[in-house]
């Protein structure tokens, strides 16, 4: 806050008051007002609940205690901390603030020196905020020509910043109205060169440019919508790798600033198309020979060329499924083991482990023999 003239005693004489309607009803709900502590020269923005009276929140003002001097007595402008959490100013609310200036000495009857009209904040989503180089403060400290870093919010291109100046010698000299211009973001350009891979698995080397080559930030790459890989710009290079699924996809690289001083940029879609892998597959029968009624093991092993091979396997008999399990995946290799049936009739069976495939690798098959024996022998 920031008054056209000096007060004498901060607290006492003249009190800064700030209502706020949290819930948008028309009506404040809080109040903070500027007043001593506890009958102490201690000043302090003290904020109490207007239905209830119960104090929610007590904090010094410019959040500074009496053992910093931070231009309480003989001054005009001055800061009314509040802790969000304290008064139940929550993330979304966008709380209304009536701000007022009271005195004993007021023509007003009601005491009001002055007041400005209501306004409204995001306490949570500020269009600005800023670098301080006092610690646990949101002050800084330094002679002039001092640089007090400022952040914008994305959507943020200007606005009015009330600079308050505690030390400086005079009243027009403590207040300052900053116009702030944010100029516009320098546009940049981004390529796309995709090499390598063919096959499911096989990873894709991404190699992106951006130009101008000195734009700070990251580059995604995506598959459609979906990120698939980044890295940080160098030297206007961003470089990854990507194991695609088989099919076709469709790679752009989007450039993300680091700061608002740049533009983003999305390059022009790259069209790959992946073929599946291939596979071999090995049928093992233990024992080779049974006798009837006893049940015999085969093992599958389905081996992937460029990727894991998932998905079922099946014994067959001719056209006959015989029994059939899910493999267990370890690197690009996938096993079975599967319990044959125990009835199959007294003869020599061929017998082919079949494996189905998958989205991403081709299926395969392998054979083996098993002979069952009449009981008698």
């Amino acid at each position: 806050m920031a008054t056209d003239g000096e007060w004498g005693t901060l607290g006492r004489s003249t009190q800064p008051v700030a209502d706020i309607d949290i819930d948008g009803d028309g009506t404040a709900d809080i109040e903070s007002y500027v007043t001593k502590y506890a009958e102490s020269d201690i000043t302090v923005a003290l904020t109490v609940d207007l239905e209830t009276g119960e104090t929610l929140d007590v904090e010094p003002v410019n959040l500074f205690f009496g053992d910093v001097d931070s231009g309480v007595f003989d001054n005009n402008v001055v800061v009314l901390p509040i802790a969000l959490s304290a008064v139940g100013i929550e993330p979304g609310d966008t709380p209304s603030v009536q701000v007022s200036t009271y005195s004993e000495y007021a023509q007003d009857p009601a005491g009001v020196l002055d007041a400005v009209d209501a306004f409204t904040v995001d306490p949570y989503d500020p269009a600005f905020w800023f670098d301080t180089s006092v610690a646990g403060s949101f002050s800084s400290l330094g002679a002039d020509g001092v640089g007090i870093g400022v952040h914008r919010a994305a959507s943020t291109t200007g606005g009015r910043l009330l600079v308050l100046q505690h030390q400086n010698a005079t009243t027009t000299s403590r207040a300052q109205v900053v116009d702030v211009t944010v100029p516009a973001a320098v546009a940049t350009t981004t390529t796309l060169k995709v090499s390598g891979g063919g096959k499911a698995g096989q990873a894709v080397t991404l190699a992106a440019k951006v130009t101008p080559t000195d734009a700070p930030g990251t580059v995604k790459f995506l598959d459609g919508q979906t990120e698939i890989a980044s890295a940080a710009v160098q030297g206007g290079k961003a470089t990854a790798k990507a194991a695609l699924g088989a099919g076709a996809h469709t790679l752009t690289a989007v450039f993300v600033p680091d700061s608002g001083a740049w533009a983003g940029s999305t390059s022009k879609a790259v069209k790959v198309t992946v073929t599946k892998s291939g596979s071999s597959t090995k049928l093992v029968v233990s024992p080779r020979e049974v006798k009837v009624g006893t049940a015999a093991t085969a093992t599958v092993t389905v081996t992937g060329q460029t990727t894991a091979p998932v998905g079922t396997v099946e014994i067959r008999e001719g056209r006959t499924v015989l029994a059939s399990a899910q493999l267990t995946v370890d690197g690009r290799t996938g096993t079975a083991t599967i319990t044959l049936p125990a009835d199959l009739r007294v003869g020599t069976h061929q017998l082919t482990a079949v494996y189905t495939g998958s989205a991403d690798v081709t299926g395969s098959h392998s054979s083996a023999s098993l002979r069952v024996k009449s009981s008698r022998h």
